[in-house]
């Protein structure tokens, strides 16, 4: 009896024991939610201890890449991240770089791409190649302090940012110390131009050395764009220490204010200088917008003729090449080194809109024409033009309104010239109707 009792209590204690084990044996194993990424960083097979190793990530669909942890590479040249989460909180993918840099600038920065794999650790290994230096001094030969300078470097295309957000691998812009001096490391080996700006404005934009950068949209030294500009070649290993500079080309400039016919002043107008040998159009992107009180400054510019083109973005105020009606009978400025002219009064003209029903019949048309002022919707006075060729006719505007009727047309299809002649306040306007002659 006792016999039988012990193996009763022995299969319900061992059922019990199974009824429990049966759900932990069931359930899954916890599914892994981050993973890790490690490297040894090396340049010729040599590990290399003490380089900054910066942990980069960017949300889906985005090429900013921010920086959310960094480390310093052990005396194995080693490196490494845990914890990395593959996805946002909506399961969108990120994107992972490291981004390695010597803070000796003794090697070229690099980036290495990779994605985390849940539960695993990724290897980045990367390899650096050897860097150069440049050092030199910049002075003023007014003997400002030449704290206000800028040196930028134009050299190899080396871009470790993505297509819609390029970084160069090395710094290419910088500032000077008090006393002029300047240097820059972490340079790949390879040719390249300088190029010192004032940031006063008191010098003309200068490369190394003692050329005057070319003006093309921006300063320039690229060696397509400026010839003359002196190239230095760096090579890995070695510093290579430039001839002392001095900015002394005197920078120009052009200034005034904008106004309507009513002496009113107009902000945000773009005032365009361009050299007599160009056109405006290429310069736009070197213009200025008018202040609040019409005012512009434009410069620094090298002596020379130049000439100015006023533009309202708005459309609202006629555009005009200052002092004429075109680029060849535009005002001629003929800047010395170091001219200031800050008294061009510059008056803009409201756009015209001119609107006309066509009316076509058996061997004539008749247009109805309305012309308003774009600034104010306000009808106008003057002189309205209908053509063919050589037949035309002309009427005055009577409260903005007129009727011209052309005779003696052939059938068919034609395109007819409506022009509005301008005045004191109103720009010309020109448009063109095609209507069928009966």
């Amino acid at each position: 009896m006792t016999t039988r009792r012990t193996v009763t209590t022995f299969l319900t204690l061992l059922l019990a024991g199974v009824a429990l084990l049966l759900p932990a044996l069931a359930a899954p194993a916890s599914a892994a939610t981050t993973g890790a990424v490690k490297g040894t960083i090396s340049s010729h097979g040599a590990l290399l201890p003490g380089l900054k190793v910066e942990l980069t990530r960017a949300d889906y669909d985005s090429d900013h890449f921010d920086t959310i942890a960094t480390k310093t590479t052990n005396a194995s040249g080693g490196y490494s991240f845990t914890g990395l989460p593959q996805t946002d909180r909506w399961g969108d993918w990120y994107s992972y770089r490291i981004k390695v840099s010597d803070p000796k600038g003794k090697f070229v920065t690099t980036v290495r791409a990779f994605k985390v794999v849940l539960g695993k650790t990724v290897t980045r290994d990367a390899t650096l190649y050897p860097a150069g230096a440049l050092t030199g001094k910049v002075l003023r030969q007014d003997g400002a302090s030449p704290t206000t300078t800028r040196v930028h470097l134009i050299g190899p295309k080396l871009d470790i940012g993505t297509p819609d957000k390029p970084i160069s691998a090395y710094d290419d812009d910088r500032g000077v110390a008090a006393d002029g001096t300047y240097s820059f490391t972490g340079l790949p080996a390879g040719d390249y131009t300088l190029r010192y700006t004032d940031t006063k404005g008191t010098y003309l934009d200068q490369c190394y050395d003692d050329t005057v950068a070319a003006l093309s949209i921006e300063p320039t030294c690229d060696k397509a764009e400026a010839p003359a500009a002196e190239v230095v070649t760096v090579t890995a290993n070695a510093t290579k220490t430039l001839d002392d500079q001095v900015l002394h080309h005197a920078a120009a400039y052009l200034g005034g204010t904008v106004t309507n016919g009513a002496n009113a002043p107009l902000q945000g107008i773009v005032v365009t200088p361009y050299p007599v040998s160009a056109d405006s159009g290429p310069w736009g992107d070197y213009g200025q917008a008018t202040t609040a009180a019409g005012v512009f400054n434009r410069g620094p510019l090298p002596a020379g003729q130049w000439r100015l083109f006023a533009k309202d973005p708005t459309g609202i105020w006629a555009s005009q090449h200052v002092g004429g009606t075109s680029a060849a009978t535009a005002t001629l400025f003929d800047l010395s080194p170091g001219e200031k002219i800050d008294d061009v009064a510059i008056k803009l003209k409201s756009r015209g809109v001119l609107q006309a029903t066509v009316t076509p019949g058996k061997g004539s048309v008749t247009f109805a024409i309305t012309v308003t002022r774009k600034v104010s919707g306000s009808r106008v006075t003057g002189q309205v033009t209908a053509a063919l060729g050589d037949n035309t006719k002309s009427a005055t505007l009577v409260n903005g309104q007129a009727t011209i009727k052309l005779t003696s047309l052939a059938a068919g299809k034609h395109t007819f010239t409506v022009s509005y002649g301008g005045s004191g306040s109103t720009a010309p306007v020109t448009r063109q109707f095609v209507t069928t002659i009966r």
